[in-house]
């Protein structure tokens, strides 16, 4: 089965060469410190600092693909996840390092860079990237800002590792009957050929053994999407918790009673079901306690800017999502 996983011979010769690499950028990372205050001081100082900065990319690239390539290859090999970290670590110091670059370059009028990149043609080679910078220059914070957020970025991925190690490394989903009645185990791998199997019963077996795992795990799942949601509680701003709701309805009309009884909410009516889940959301008991004057309107838009009102917001929808996730399991079709 060798010749189906990725060669990162391609990439690495050995660990050697892999960990050289790395102590490479420490060391490129030095020399790039220097150019702090100093990135327009004449052309030629522009040019070599982008050349070391396109270098420091490239190599740390090819330690980040190397990595990651073999981590996702067995998520169980140690080895690879200790690369995966080292791999972490460097690019959470290049962020920290380079985080002086993009404020000093936003810091100038973008026509006199583009009138100092003209003066130069290896410079202009650089023209796009400076105009995807300059078009960005509005979500750009300050050195010390940009600093802060390079240093604690591996701490916000805690919630995103240990789910991954949940749902790929600790998974284990049990045995099933194939289309022969031959005892074979589930794995992530084969899910998708017996989901869609032809066989009605080899397809129910699937579904409820890997939701059964998820529903012997759902606390876990709650405290690891809550503490991602702390990470970042605009996530509300997108509609990724209306989906889930939505898929959750549809999927079943039974699924959502108990939270629709919780909300105290009629589960009929002539409403989409998006408009009724907005309505339901708006008008529940545990929102009103949260917000201090409760929206009437059922848009989108509204809902939204409702929900990111209040950090406790965050918590009561976890909450009902939670419960009708964990009541979505437990019905089977």
């Amino acid at each position: 089965m060798d010749k189906y996983k990725w060669d990162l011979t391609k990439i690495f010769k050995s660990d050697k060469e892999f960990n050289d690499t790395i102590e490479e950028v420490n060391q490129l990372l030095d020399e790039i410190i220097k150019y702090k205050g100093r990135i327009f001081e004449s052309t030629d100082t522009l040019l070599e600092f982008l050349k070391l900065d396109t270098k420091i990319d490239v190599l740390t690239e090819r330690v980040y693909i190397y990595a990651y390539l073999g981590h996702y290859d067995d998520m169980s090999d140690n080895e690879f996840l200790h690369k995966k970290e080292k791999a972490n670590n460097l690019i959470n110091k290049s962020s920290s390092v380079r985080a002086f670059i993009n404020p000093e370059i936003l810091s100038k009028d973008y026509d006199e860079v583009k009138e100092m990149l003209s003066l130069n043609s290896e410079l202009s080679k650089y023209s796009f990237t400076f105009e995807k910078i300059f078009r960005c220059k509005k979500y750009v914070l300050s050195e010390k800002e940009e600093t802060i957020l390079s240093n604690v970025n591996e701490a916000l991925r805690t919630s995103i590792d240990a789910f991954n190690a949940l749902n790929n490394v600790d998974i284990s989903l049990g045995f099933i009957k194939d289309e022969d009645g031959k005892r074979v185990e589930l794995t992530n791998s084969n899910y998708g050929k017996y989901i869609t199997s032809n066989n009605r019963n080899v397809r129910k077996s699937v579904f409820k053994k890997d939701n059964k795992y998820y529903e012997n795990h759902i606390n876990t799942l709650s405290a690891l999407y809550i503490g991602k949601v702390k990470t970042n509680p605009k996530i509300f701003e997108s509609d990724i918790i209306f989906a889930t709701l939505s898929y959750s309805f549809s999927f079943s009309s039974k699924s959502g009673l108990s939270v629709l009884k919780r909300l105290n909410i009629p589960s009929t009516g002539s409403d989409s079901v998006e408009i009724f889940l907005y309505k339901s959301i708006i008008s529940s008991d545990p929102f009103k306690k949260v917000t201090n004057s409760p929206i009437q309107s059922t848009s989108s838009v509204d809902v939204e800017e409702s929900l990111i009102a209040s950090s406790d917001v965050y918590i009561v929808v976890l909450e009902l999502l939670s419960e009708l996730i964990s009541s979505v399991i437990k019905v089977i079709p």
